[in-house]
């Protein structure tokens, strides 16, 4: 108990629901000049290091919020990250996450935003944001699911820095998942393309190259990238499966600090 109240000490975070709660209620008409876009500006830039979001989204973005808010999304995302600190020793200095809703619409693409912020983004290597979805269900198994595969990004990146080429963008990822639900993993079945690719593409930092084996060539074609023989989210799976035999290997602090 001591050491989880320790831990719990090197986890922040910073109260992103209640600023959107409160930013969502102030008017949005007059677009960029309203009220609600100058205090998004005013407050989401200088506040906590908080990270963007659509300020001009509707209703199915305030109940998103406020379900969030109902199903206490910010302390179950900071008790999944101190058990995911404690389990991985972890000892970098304090993690900052912010739970946050998107939503789908003019500003944001869903898919577009999901790639980027898993593949060749800019990360801080002491912030990290548990992104939600308006519109879609939000359950705190997804909120702990989020909030572990967040705190693992956040861990890898201070350890060893961004992930550049498909080989990191796999191993941070795989461990993310791996770590966060290691249970629901299943069977890419096709393997062959996949250690193909990583032969051939492994150090590659184009981002269609790293989501075309990540995420399969349903999205690559989608994205207009080239496809390379891969079924949905193949190169993620496989990556999955292969950080869990490793903890199983050499345990959860290791294989973090494996890269």
């Amino acid at each position: 108990m001591a050491q989880q109240l320790v831990l719990r000490r090197i986890v922040t975070i910073a109260p992103a629901l209640e600023t959107m709660a409160e930013l969502y209620k102030l008017s949005r008409d007059g677009g960029p000049k309203s009220e609600r876009f100058t205090e998004y500006v005013k407050r989401v830039e200088h506040e906590w290091g908080l990270v963007s979001y659509n300020p001009m989204a509707g209703a199915a973005a305030v109940e998103a919020v406020q379900q969030a808010i109902a199903l206490g999304a910010e302390q179950i995302a900071s008790e999944a990250a101190a058990d995911t600190i404690a389990d991985c020793e972890y000892t970098g200095g304090v993690i900052t996450l912010a739970v946050v809703v998107a939503s789908a619409g003019m500003w944001t693409d869903r898919l577009a935003t999901e790639i980027e912020y898993r593949t060749t983004g800019k990360r801080r290597a002491d912030h990290g944001q548990v992104i939600l979805w308006s519109r879609e269900a939000i359950t705190a198994e997804d909120v702990r699911r989020e909030s572990v595969a967040e705190t693992v990004r956040t861990m890898w990146t201070s350890l060893h820095g961004q992930a550049r080429t498909l080989h990191a963008v796999l191993a941070r990822e795989g461990l993310a998942y791996g770590l966060a639900d290691p249970k629901a993993i299943a069977q890419p079945g096709n393997e062959a393309a996949i250690s193909d690719a990583l032969e051939i593409l492994g150090d590659s930092t184009t981002q269609g190259d790293i989501v075309a084996v990540l995420y399969g060539d349903a999205v690559a074609h989608k994205m207009g990238w080239p496809t390379l023989g891969i079924s949905d989210r193949g190169g993620a799976i496989w990556a999955a499966q292969r950080a869990v035999r490793m903890i199983a290997e050499i345990g959860e602090a290791a294989a973090l600090r494996a890269g």
